[in-house]
């Protein structure tokens, strides 16, 4: 049984595009968008580095926290903490991640090369087992996801510095 026409190898890249988008019906030059591209980064930038290196994360107010932790647009429900820290929104997300609670929303319409870090969101939402009424549920944009992951990576590559 064979699987893939021929003539595959000779097929260009673009050629595979030009059939995707034709396939896809889609009337704009997108690129092609893998949510499980991103949810692998998620998984190895922020569950992954929350479980071997939480510690080294400042305990600071998750509102101020600054342009490069990517979270000015975060928008926080967690009605037992009102005012949460960067700490705890990390390891609310990597609970979310580690128990697959989050939904990537892309845009059905308007989206282009140009905003679409801005505008696919990513939902995530944790509830405590022993708790159920400590709820947590967040939601922001690709481009704060990636320098959440950015700036994590940063602190914990200074750590593994000094410390060896």
């Amino acid at each position: 049984m064979q699987y893939f026409p021929p003539h595959r190898n000779a097929v260009t890249v673009g050629q595979f595009y030009d059939q995707w988008l034709k396939q896809t019906q889609r009337d704009q030059d997108l690129i092609p968008f893998n949510p499980g591209v991103i949810l692998a980064y998620m998984y190895v930038g922020i569950l992954f580095a929350k479980e071997n290196w939480f510690d080294v994360l400042p305990d600071i107010d998750a509102s101020v926290a600054g342009p490069q932790w990517g979270l000015e647009k975060l928008r926080v429900a967690a009605p037992k903490e009102p005012n949460p820290s960067l700490k705890y929104v990390l390891r609310r997300i990597r609970n979310a991640l580690g128990h697959g609670n989050l939904e990537v929303k892309i845009p059905e319409t308007g989206l282009t090369r140009d905003n679409l870090f801005d505008v696919v969101m990513v939902k995530f939402w944790d509830q405590d087992q022993r708790d159920r009424t400590d709820t947590f549920e967040a939601e922001m944009p690709l481009n704060g996801i990636f320098r959440l992951v950015k700036q994590l990576q940063s602190v914990i590559h200074k750590e593994v510095r000094q410390k060896y």
